[in-house]
């Protein structure tokens, strides 16, 4: 990678024969106002500083990253730069530079102050907005900086003083950004027309030698736009996926410069494809990127490297990028309904209750980190998919949620079904991605995880949202459960409920009342009723029909329910301490089993409990 780092003042970077041209599909014009108002005030304060104290210091106004670029005639004395990184700095000091050149030519001058200001309109106009150049005998004009497609046209017509009514966001930012440099010229008003030319001129020339620029000029464009991730941008640096962007699209346009009309790739079409693709900003896009690229190559990659590896990879091919653009659309929007809990398959027939489990891991557990692999599994079955969720809700509520345990062993259990789904959609078993889960279980200390589950206790006020799914997932079990918890994983999805009611339904019960009146009170209870053992499943309607009633009050509730870990309760007459001690240790040998997807022994289960008996 040649780089030629330069610190140089701003009349530098317009060098006598330089022209800086933004990539035709780099992103648009970005500053907003308060980009514009500081590079104002930052300017001022250093005019100030020498109007006032007769000197001025340096001040550094940011990175410019660029590539000398072959003219096409070899006799053509202009300095073409492809400017990669610095567009929204350098387009603002040529808008303000024009601005300036308007204001000055509105001052009322006499003959000799006037033959004064058109001289320094015509030295500023020459140093930033245009470049004069002799061809042919004739003086010809070229712009200092073009802009990328979208902007390039309006923002010439603003340069000239001339504002077009537009709704693209970017030309708002453009006309905004001049309204708000006219603000700040008006800082330069005096009565006598001489002191105002003065004034601009000072500021003019601390605009040229005080403000510094670190200017790199490099030979690669690749290696430009690697290199611009390191650059601190006062206003928005660009980001991988605006690179990305103007990178693809060049390619495209570049390789239709050779084809027939009727070979030539829709630009305008990839266009709009990455303007939905980009429509939540550049940051968001680029984590978006990262997910895509995880999910199609089953391996992380890092922001600094996402721009060369994504492109190497997806965008070598001219002919393929426009398949490649749409694919990227349509996984995107993938992502963003997976990430929002939006099952993925439309006619589903499956039950809401089903879908919620895809809530579950992503919303309320937030495991984002799982979106790569479900992306890739959009490619198989709904039946499938589901399976996968099934599976996956549960490992990494015990994995992560309960243990919090490093995903490094899980991460890679990802990538390989990431690579066997690639393979062959129609072939993938789930239960090869079991098969990794099960090596991971096997190694979890289950008294530990005893001992977390224990910690999920009843807040008033609180959400209780983990507690409840402990709950609602011991019912959505429970036919496995009664039958002797016989089988491993595949007869606990045989066997689970899939036509529960959604977790909003549900509302926890406390079996010895949450708030007893003082007369039925037993000490010993009062402070474990929070704890699972004393806990229950309602419907909300049932819930408020128990009230704080005694259990021998409220069993015909309890019977009459649809929730089977609650109707089993039916039975009891009273509620008191070695009930609640039983009932606990049950649910949570019941629940060890159920998260530990069969795989560990029931006795080794129970075993745990024995020994917690003789240790007490």
């Amino acid at each position: 990678m040649e780089v030629k780092p330069n610190y140089c003042a701003m009349d530098t970077v317009f060098g006598e024969s330089t022209v800086f041209k933004v990539p035709k599909y780099q992103r648009a014009y970005s500053w907003q106002v308060h980009n514009v108002k500081q590079f104002c005030d930052d300017l001022f304060d250093l005019y100030r500083q020498k109007k006032t104290e007769g000197h001025v210091g340096q001040h550094f106004l940011g990175g410019i990253v660029c590539v000398r670029q072959g003219n096409e005639d070899e006799l053509d004395e202009k300095v073409i730069y492809q400017l990669v990184d610095g567009q929204q700095r350098l387009s603002t000091t040529v808008l303000m530079v024009s601005r300036i050149i308007n204001y000055l030519q509105e001052v009322k001058l006499t003959g000799e102050e006037s033959e004064t200001r058109d001289k320094r309109v015509q030295k500023y106009k020459s140093k930033f907005v245009t470049l004069t150049t002799e061809e042919n005998g004739k003086d010809t004009e070229f712009d200092r900086i073009t802009l990328s497609k979208r902007d390039d046209a309006y923002y010439k017509e603003v340069l000239q003083n001339r504002f077009i009514d537009s709704k693209t966001k970017s030309h708002i930012l453009i006309k905004n950004a001049s309204n708000e440099i006219d603000k700040w010229l008006k800082k330069f008003n005096d009565p006598v027309g001489a002191t105002v030319i003065e004034n601009i001129d000072l500021m003019y020339k601390v605009l040229c030698k005080s403000c510094r620029i670190l200017l790199l000029k490099m030979t690669n464009v690749n290696d430009a736009y690697k290199l611009f991730q390191v650059i601190n941008d006062r206003g928005r640096s660009l980001t991988a996926g605006d690179l990305l962007r103007a990178s693809s699209l060049g390619t495209v346009d570049r390789a239709n410069e050779h084809k027939n009309d009727e070979d030539k790739i829709d630009i305008d079409n990839l266009e709009k494809q990455w303007d939905l693709i980009t429509a939540e900003g550049s940051l968001s896009t680029d984590k978006k990127l990262i997910t895509y690229y995880t999910a199609k190559k089953a391996k992380s990659i890092s922001k600094t490297s996402l721009f060369g590896d994504f492109n190497s990879n997806f965008f070598s091919d001219d002919e393929e990028i426009p398949n490649r653009i749409d694919d990227i659309q349509k996984q995107l929007t993938k992502l963003k309904n997976l990430s929002e809990g939006v099952w993925p398959y439309s006619n589903s027939n499956l039950t809401e209750y089903q879908h919620a489990k895809l809530q579950n891991l992503v919303l309320q557990f937030k495991h984002t980190h799982c979106l790569p692999l479900l992306i890739s599994a959009t490619a198989l079955t709904e039946k499938k998919f589901y399976q996968l969720v099934f599976f996956l809700e549960k490992f990494f509520f015990m994995f992560r949620v309960c243990l919090n345990k490093t995903m490094t062993p899980v991460t890679k259990a990802y990538y390989r079904a990431i690579n066997k789904i690639n393979e062959c959609p129609v072939k993938y078993q789930v239960k090869w991605f079991c098969d990794d889960l099960k090596t991971i279980i096997e190694k979890i200390n289950l008294t530990e995880f005893s001992e977390k589950l224990k910690g999920f206790n009843y807040v008033d006020g609180g959400d209780n949202k983990n507690l409840k799914y402990l709950l609602i997932t011991l019912e959505e079990s429970s036919k496995w459960i009664n039958n002797g918890r016989k089988g491993g994983y595949l007869n606990i999805y045989k066997n689970h409920s899939k036509t529960l009611a959604q977790p909003k339904s549900f509302s926890i019960e406390h079996v010895y009342p949450a708030n007893t009146e003082i007369k039925n009170q037993l000490p010993e209870m009062e402070g474990i009723k929070n704890e699972l053992g004393n806990l229950a499943l309602l419907y909300q309607q049932e819930n408020e029909e128990c009230g704080n009633k005694l259990i021998k009050d409220k069993a015909a509730v309890y019977d009459r329910c649809r929730i089977n870990i609650t109707k089993s309760l039916s039975h009891f007459e009273n509620f008191i301490l070695d009930n609640k001690v039983d009932r606990e240790k049950t649910l949570l040998i019941d629940l060890i089993t159920v998260f530990s997807l069969g795989y560990r022994d029931n006795k080794e289960i129970a075993d745990i409990f024995v020994i917690e008996e003789i240790m007490g």
